[in-house]
């Protein structure tokens, strides 16, 4: 695919429809549903440490290397186990190829091919959720959406760019 997809971890719970600048870290809580409160979410560059660990630089730019992962984090206080998700990946045009989720992800490609749907039922982690994408050779330059629904409510849109580097 344009961009190759790894899901880290799975935890989950979103927060309302409100769009959400890349790069931004939102501290607040919102309830979403029932027993699921949104406390922060975040997206832009990963890093993963040695220990496993990954840190989220907040960016609204990624540069156009291949293997650069960007991504986002929620994280929720909740007792609920799991959710249902769907992961929304819009690129300026379609990319010469696709790769869905490692693992068995429920994985489809808009009709136009500029779309990457992921649905499934994600399972929280200590009240967090995760994923990230990595820039994959015939991955478009320009601006990129990514839309986050959960129990089929939108709950947050990041929009960013991916840019030739300088």
């Amino acid at each position: 695919m344009a961009t190759m997809r790894i899901f880290l971890l799975l935890c989950i719970v979103i927060g309302w429809c409100k769009p959400a600048h890349a790069g931004i870290i939102v501290k607040t809580e919102e309830t979403i549903a029932e027993g699921l409160i949104l406390v922060s979410a975040e997206f832009g560059l990963f890093e993963q440490g040695a220990d496993g660990t990954v840190t989220i630089e907040p960016v609204d730019t990624i540069p156009l290397i291949e293997g650069k992962a960007y991504g986002w984090r929620l994280r929720f206080r909740t007792v609920r186990e799991g959710v249902a998700l769907r992961e929304e990946l819009e690129l300026p045009v379609a990319p010469k190829a696709w790769s869905g989720p490692v693992g068995d992800g429920g994985f489809k490609v808009s009709p136009d091919g500029r779309t990457g749907i992921t649905e499934i039922d994600a399972e929280l982690n200590k009240g967090e959720l995760m994923n990230a994408w990595k820039v994959a050779a015939g991955d478009p330059a320009g601006n990129y959406v990514l839309r986050l629904s959960i129990a089929g409510k939108l709950v947050r849109t990041f929009k960013f760019k991916i840019v030739p580097p300088k």
